[in-house]
């Protein structure tokens, strides 16, 4: 068994182990990958997955999983122990596990919440939603909110990134962090090195912004990573303007995926009501320092 970086090069060969598409993830600056590999066969076998994403003080495990055939052989173990090591070299105290209703469906029947929770992730975080759907499932909505979506699109104060000069980026850079750079889970030149340019929204006036949603372009999902003011109307005119933009760049199986940590956007949501799934989310958190106490007794995993 060998262990190896996944990067934009090799992760087709380990799309059966990524079934929502958790790799797209790694557009975002700092996020990683590693994959192990059965290389005893004729052919090399993609037997387990990690991907991982940094936040603001954290890692987060985003998405693991072994094949069925490979589990209980220690392989996620030892993923896990390289996220942190990873988190350590970065200098992060927690690392973070998520968990989502993603796995209820999966086949085996893995039990992620049972393979976290041991003497190292012990603390459990409140829950989160994340809404989920298809373009082909909001076109007809699309078209009914034609008009909304526009007006909110052609405000002279509503532009996309690419709309905007780097001059006059530079002079609205800081008042984006000001008001809302605490209520992003990443850094803001994270969010803007990620983001689709053509999507991406920023609500300026005067010298200002008063508004911004950041989308990070996948192979086949639209992440929508950074939204911003905290009051619901607002929150809707910034989503109505991004969705008129996917008219023209999302094609019809691509996925949307919009983060709901914000009551703001939960509620700017209902309001839209588009058509798609809410799924349940919840983290898992341990120290580096519980990890480093626990190690010695994971030492027979290392990969």
């Amino acid at each position: 068994m060998i262990t190896i970086r996944v990067d934009a090069k090799n992760k087709f060969a380990f799309s059966q182990l990524d079934p929502f598409g958790r790799l797209d993830i790694l557009k975002l600056q700092g996020a990683f990958a590693i994959g192990s590999v059965d290389d005893s066969g004729e052919f090399d076998v993609p037997a387990a997955l990690m991907v991982c994403r940094p936040e603001k003080d954290r890692l987060v495990v985003d998405w693991m999983y072994t094949l069925p055939e490979y589990r209980g052989q220690g392989l996620g173990s030892g993923l896990l122990i390289l996220a942190f090591e990873e988190a350590s070299a970065r200098g992060f105290y927690d690392v973070a596990a998520r968990i989502s209703s993603e796995y209820d469906g999966e086949e085996g029947g893995w039990d992620p919440e049972s393979f976290f929770v041991n003497d190292v992730f012990s603390e459990i975080e409140q829950d989160e939603q994340v809404f989920r759907t298809r373009v082909s499932l909001i076109e007809k909505r699309l078209r009914e909110d034609e008009k909304k979506n526009k007006m909110s699109s052609d405000r002279k104060e509503v532009l996309s990134l690419s709309e905007i000069s780097e001059a006059d980026f530079k002079n609205v850079y800081v008042s984006l962090e000001k008001n809302f750079g605490k209520s992003f889970l990443y850094p803001l030149k994270t969010l803007i090195q990620g983001a689709d340019p053509n999507v991406s929204i920023l609500r300026i006036e005067g010298r200002e912004c008063t508004g911004a949603v950041f989308v990070l372009k996948g192979d086949f999902t639209w992440y929508v990573l950074g939204l911003a003011p905290l009051d619901y109307e607002e929150t809707e005119e910034i989503i109505r303007a991004a969705l008129y933009r996917f008219e023209n760049y999302a094609r019809p199986d691509d996925i949307i995926e919009i983060m709901l940590r914000r009551k703001a956007a939960k509620k700017a949501l209902s309001q839209l009501d588009l058509p798609g799934e809410e799924m349940e989310i919840c983290y898992y958190t341990a120290t580096v320092s519980d990890f480093e106490k626990q190690k010695e007794l994971m030492k027979e995993y290392e990969v």
